[in-house]
C-alpha cells in the first residue's frame, strides 16, 4: 500500500471511524485494568483487616487469671 492509498484510508470518514472506535476500546481496556487492580486492592485491605481484628481479638481473649 503507498502513501496516498494510506492517506485517503485515515483521511476518510470510515478511517477516522476506525481510529476513534481503537482507541475507545483501548481506554476502555486500560480502565478496566485499573478497576480490576483497585478491586483487588480493596479485597487485600479488607482480608488484613479481619485477620489484625481476629490477632487483636485473640490476644484479649487470652489466659484469664481469675
Amino acid at each position: 500500500m503507498d502513501a496516498k492509498a494510506w492517506l485517503i484510508l485515515w483521511g476518510s470518514p470510515v478511517g477516522i471511524a476506525v481510529f476513534f472506535a481503537g482507541l475507545g476500546v483501548l481506554l476502555w481496556g486500560v480502565s478496566q485494568l485499573k478497576h480490576s487492580e483497585v478491586a483487588k486492592a480493596e479485597l487485600e485491605l479488607k482480608e488484613r483487616q479481619r485477620h489484625y481484628e481476629r490477632a487483636q481479638g485473640k490476644e484479649s481473649a487470652g489466659p484469664s487469671t481469675d
